[in-house]
């Protein structure tokens, strides 16, 4: 099967873990609910497809700069409580991620979208 390396958290809130289309009121087990179900299908697409799924979940910055905006944003998120997605939502994911049985690849200051396997 050909490999595919997916940034695993380009994905998070706009599939895996989609905050936007969840009740405002939903608790955090009803999200990894969700997140399990939609990881099961993925992985079961990818299996029908012959693709085999590389996961990469990175810390969201590689440089000095990015990180400072990246510390900015989650500060005004905070300040004006507007965070949606759980904090530290890329651990869990790698969990939920990890025991589906996925490939899954912890990275620290690397880019997960240039990371070759």
């Amino acid at each position: 099967m050909p490999p595919l390396v997916i940034d695993a958290l380009n994905l998070l809130t706009s599939y895996f873990l989609p905050v936007e289309e969840t009740a405002d009121d939903a608790d955090a087990w009803t999200l990894l609910r969700v997140m399990e179900g939609r990881v099961g299908g993925f992985l079961h697409a990818c299996e029908n497809s012959k693709i085999d799924p590389h996961f990469v979940i990175d810390a969201g910055f590689s440089s000095v700069e990015a990180e400072a905006k990246w510390t900015a944003r989650r500060e005004d998120e905070v300040r004006d409580n507007a965070r949606r997605v759980p904090h530290s939502a890329q651990t869990l994911f790698g969990d939920v991620l990890t025991a589906a049985g996925a490939k899954v690849y912890m990275v620290d200051r690397v880019d997960g979208g240039s990371f070759d396997t």
